[in-house]
């Protein structure tokens, strides 16, 4: 109906209908859950709990209004005729997005019972909406790491006992219980970390599926397997709230409960939990077919996030804080290409910095920072010709080999393909679970050809912890025989999330890391001064990763074999020349560190 008005303005609107809806039916949530947790008698939850659920289903019906009223999305659902509002479900779906859960409660409301979640016990504190959650009985669960449970096994049993005094309160009243299968949201980054077998899914994690079963299967009517395809791609909150999707499909299935999996024993008995095991893998391989039919198994964008990161924390709050990202001002230019005319006469003009400089070789670096962006360029001559250094950057397969030397890049993996990817996952400047790391997505692009001039980049729309706009950037011009001008460019921006997270880094952690250019602001009896913050972090990371396209070159010289430890050692001892910079680990650490990651990113290591 609202689908005339651009799309942040619907944003805007279909933002303040969300936070008005929640707001009213939480004050009578909270209302009726008062009157339960006063009077914990079993009378009064037979009676209370389906009021609650109705209020729960009206909440639903009204988030429905909304998103009729603002957006122009076409539904393609099949597979409701079959479903019942009567007795209890299991629910089992694919997971991408946040967007995942109004999808399923626009479509499956009012058809079986109210859906319920298992959540992180860290969402009961999300304001209102936790509270709400907890008033509705939602389980909370704690989520225990493989590595926790091998050193603590006594938790599992502790998690079965979590579900089955969740799954208790469930007993009164019918309801249907709710699960994604995969546990996390689905990126090509996580896909490529588990090796997972299914093109379009992440490996599913059996056990909430069999403690639920466990626990009150003898009620279950059915497993209703759903799966949730955008053609588009999947949608972060905020592009959801947009009417940024415009195709939403969702197939919905009955699949019966083999009794026997509604009293085995899945800690405890070997045979059973194999057998589980293998009826969820059928499911998800039926699944993954099904989906890929529904794509017509070519896009693959559907089943990964659309390139911005998936909205955090709850609903309503991370919309309200991309918001704020999204109100600041325009953005500066990211770093852009100069061509090859330009570039030699930028080698010409820039004669008397290459010659004298604090870098003691000839290399010139310059930086600029605005309200919403950082941005550093390195100028530099390289003793290998153009041919080496135009047939080793030109090539997108190589960029993995270089960007795995920088300290903060934890695995990197390529695409091939006319349109080239390179996934790769950001993390601390110290050894860490792939796991934990923050993907970031590059696209590959590649100039117009031309005699001797390289013109290549790497560009990434979205970064972790509200950056984005990331570009790395590399040119170069052959001077003669035996040399090269290269330049190379490193930029990204951010907004009002970004500025935050950034300003309280560089208040902390990263208060007293400096860059390279001299501070003219500083008296000279106190020395030499360097710029800090922002514009300081763009130089640092600017240089590093320089000195990884300057080791990856330097090591082409040595037999193949040897360039995996030349280069490492390369690009770490070019970081010692720049301590007060660049100095972050000992030489031992990097080394260990550094091949653990390489072997992990060539396979060799299973996570």
């Amino acid at each position: 109906m609202l689908g005339f008005l651009p799309p942040f303005l619907r944003g805007c609107l279909a933002l303040l209908l969300l936070v008005l809806n929640t707001l009213f039916w939480c004050v009578l949530l909270f209302a009726a859950a008062l009157a339960k947790l006063v009077l914990p008698f079993r009378a009064v939850r037979v009676r209370i709990d389906p009021l609650l659920n109705r209020i729960a289903s009206l909440w639903i019906a009204c988030n429905s209004g909304w998103m009729r009223l603002t957006q122009r999305t076409a539904w393609d659902v099949q597979g409701l005729d079959q479903l019942r509002y009567e007795g209890w479900y299991l629910v089992n779906c694919n997971h991408q997005s946040w967007v995942d859960i109004f999808v399923l409660q626009h479509v499956l409301n009012g058809r079986i019972p109210l859906l319920k979640f298992f959540l992180k016990q860290e969402l009961i504190w999300v304001p209102v909406i936790g509270v709400a959650w907890w008033a509705l009985d939602f389980p909370f669960m704690q989520r225990h790491g493989k590595a926790e449970l091998r050193r603590r096994p006594e938790l599992r049993s502790q998690d079965a006992e979590a579900t089955r005094r969740a799954c208790a309160k469930f007993s009164l009243v019918p309801t249907s219980v709710m699960n994604f299968a995969e546990g996390t949201r689905f990126t090509a980054a996580k896909h490529s970390a588990q090796e997972s077998p299914y093109r379009h899914l992440l490996k599913p994690k059996a056990g909430a599926l069999a403690l639920a079963l466990n626990a009150m299967g003898e009620r279950f009517k059915s497993l209703v397997d759903a799966t949730i395809v955008y053609p588009g791609g999947a949608p972060t909150f905020w592009q959801f709230l947009c009417g940024r999707s415009p195709r939403i499909v969702v197939r919905l299935r009955e699949v019966p409960i083999p009794a026997a999996f509604c009293t085995g024993d899945y800690a405890g008995d070997k045979a059973f939990r194999v057998s589980f095991q293998q009826w969820l893998a059928q499911l998800w391989e039926e699944k993954d077919r099904q989906i890929g039919d529904l794509l017509g198994d070519g896009d693959e964008a559907s089943t990964g996030t659309s390139g911005r990161p998936a909205a955090s924390a709850a609903g309503a709050l991370a919309a309200l804080a991309l918001l704020c990202g999204l109100l600041a001002p325009p953005d500066a230019q990211a770093v852009q290409s100069l061509g090859a005319s330009a570039l030699r006469d930028r080698h010409a003009a820039l004669g008397p910095q290459l010659r004298d400089n604090q870098f003691q070789g000839p290399l010139y670096l310059e930086s600029v920072e605005t309200s919403r962006s950082s941005q550093g360029d390195i100028y530099a001559v390289v003793d290998h010709p153009f041919a080496r250094v135009s047939g080793a950057l030109a090539n997108p397969a190589h960029w993995c080999d270089i960007l795995i030397l920088h300290l903060n890049v934890k695995y990197c993996r390529g695409t091939p393909g006319e349109q080239s990817r390179l996934e790769v996952r950001i993390g601390r400047k110290h050894d860490q679970p792939l796991a934990s790391a923050t993907p970031l997505a590059f696209a590959w692009r590649a100039g117009v050809p031309a005699a001797g001039y390289l013109d290549v980049g790497l560009d990434a729309p979205t970064g972790p912890f509200g950056t984005k706009d990331y570009r790395i950037l590399v040119e170069a011009v052959g001077l003669d025989a035996g040399r090269t001008f290269i330049h190379m460019g490193y930029s990204f921006g951010y907004g009002a999330l970004g500025q935050m997270a950034m300003s309280s880094y560089l208040a902390t952690i990263g208060r007293d890391k400096v860059g390279f250019t001299r501070d003219t602001g500083g008296a000279p009896a106190d020395g030499p001064r360097f710029v800090g913050g922002t514009r300081g972090l763009a130089e640092r990371n600017t240089m590093r990763y320089y000195l990884a396209i300057d080791a990856y070159l330097d090591s082409l010289a040595a037999p193949v074999p040897e360039q995996v430890e030349r280069r490492f050692a390369y690009w770490f001892d070019a970081t010692e020349k720049y301590p007060a910079q660049l100095r972050e680990v000992d030489r031992a650490s990097y080394l260990a560190m550094k091949r653990k990651e390489y072997r992990r990113q060539q396979g060799a290591l299973a996570e």
